[in-house]
């Protein structure tokens, strides 16, 4: 504690400090993780062999090195953890020094889970191969929360039945809302009908939190009827705004045939919540409809007197339908340039963010003089990276501009060339 007090201290001192007090060399830790970059990229299979009694963990190493800086080969202490039928476990750790590293370890009987690197200690991203059966196992036994979430993630992969009814239980009755969230996006990633089953039964899960996420997730089913039909119930929803407003959002997102008719009948009504988070929901969704008729009504929640939570977030989804539809409705960037000097702080932002989006080079000037003129630093941070933006964007415009307007140019040469030279001509005739 004293050697190095007042004194100047480098990484090879701490370096030498752990070899004496170790008597170990400890130069590789070092030279990998300190003076190195990258991580361990692993893929990993493991399997049980029951004729020989012994379990096979394979480990490949697959991170790219030719960038001269990220090792080849990582050495690292991989821990693996065994469960018998008993529910008993075992846990071995060996040290992983090879670019492709095979461990066997000693299993009398086929086990329940093998589960790599339990605690999540290892610096290092995998992909796992192994059973179906194993990872449902884990799904549902697993000891803490990131096991449980992994193997959710895992079966989403596989797309079987036995998978898609193992997410469908662990939805229901997994004991804490965060793996229940991560299983909801799950079977919304699938987006197939035995899913969206199996997700549909996550309507009336106790945690708030949990049916929010199932209200998200179903917006994935794109012109799902019965997709439609729950999010209707859940836009009712009277423990939580949040489960509303998702649901609300997500019938936009299907786009369903009646989705467009009942957000923009339900935002006039919509219920007075915290930070208006349900209307600004209905909102959300009236723009992932797509529909030509969502502009007029963002229009509408741009207006002074509107609540500035929804006036801050109407202006990004102006600009989106903006750009969908610009030939259509070319006025949305002078409505843009308009809220670039709004009073409201919140506001500004928005469309300065609303701007970027919108991806107009013909914004840059007003940008500049935002910027200019304005006292507050993140504003004018928020404009500078905005002004950047879209002057990359700008450069491919402007070039594919320039040599539309070359083409234009060189016709009307060659056009007046011919009328002077038929000019030419009858005055010759004439003489």
């Amino acid at each position: 504690m004293t050697r190095y007090a007042h004194k100047s201290v480098y990484t090879h001192d701490l370096e030498a400090l752990f070899t004496e007090m170790t008597g170990e060399d400890y130069g590789w830790f070092f030279e990998q993780w300190i003076y190195k970059a990258g991580y361990p990229e692993c893929k990993i299979k493991c399997s049980y062999d029951e004729k020989m009694g012994h379990a096979l963990v394979s480990i490949e190493q697959k991170q790219k090195s030719d960038d001269g800086m990220t090792p080849e080969v990582f050495r690292f202490p991989l821990t693996v953890e065994f469960v018998d039928q008993t529910g008993e476990r075992t846990r071995y750790t060996m040290m992983v020094s090879e670019k492709t590293h095979s461990f066997y370890y000693p299993v009398d009987r086929k086990p329940k889970q093998i589960i790599i690197d339990p605690d999540y200690t290892a610096l290092m991203d995998w992909d796992i191969k192994k059973s179906e059966t194993l990872w449902i196992e884990q799904l549902q036994n697993g000891e803490n929360v990131i096991q449980r979430i992994k193997a959710a993630q895992a079966l989403g992969e596989k797309i079987t039945p036995k998978s898609i009814k193992a997410l469908g239980n662990a939805l229901l009755e997994d004991e804490f809302w965060g793996v229940q969230v991560e299983i909801a996006k799950v079977l919304g990633k699938i987006k197939n009908e035995s899913a969206l089953t199996e997700l549909l039964k996550g309507k009336k899960i106790k945690s708030s939190k949990a049916r929010t996420a199932v209200a998200r997730a179903l917006g994935n089913y794109y012109q799902n009827d019965r997709a439609f039909n729950a999010l209707v119930e859940l836009v009712e929803d009277q423990e939580s705004y949040f489960v509303a407003a998702a649901a609300a959002t997500s019938i936009g997102k299907l786009q369903h045939e009646k989705s467009f008719e009942f957000l923009s009948k339900g935002i006039r009504k919509a219920p007075s919540s915290w930070r208006d988070i349900v209307e600004l929901g209905y909102l959300q969704g009236i723009a992932e409809t797509e529909d030509k008729k969502a502009v007029k009504i963002l229009e509408e929640y741009t207006a002074f007197g509107i609540s500035d939570h929804i006036r801050r977030a109407a202006p990004t989804l102006l600009a989106r339908l903006g750009k969908r539809y610009k030939k259509l409705n070319p006025h949305i960037k002078s409505e843009l340039e308009k809220l670039l000097y709004d009073n409201s702080y919140r506001v500004k932002l928005g469309a300065i963010a609303a701007s970027k989006i919108y991806g107009d080079a013909s914004l840059i000037p007003t940008l500049k003089k935002l910027a200019e003129s304005e006292v507050e630093s993140i504003i004018v941070r928020r404009v500078r990276e905005a002004i950047r933006a879209l002057g990359k964007k700008r450069d491919d415009t402007e070039l594919a501009s320039v040599r539309k307007t070359v083409e234009e140019i060189e016709k009307e040469n060659r056009e007046l060339k011919d009328r002077l030279s038929k000019i030419e001509a009858m005055l010759e005739k004439k003489e």
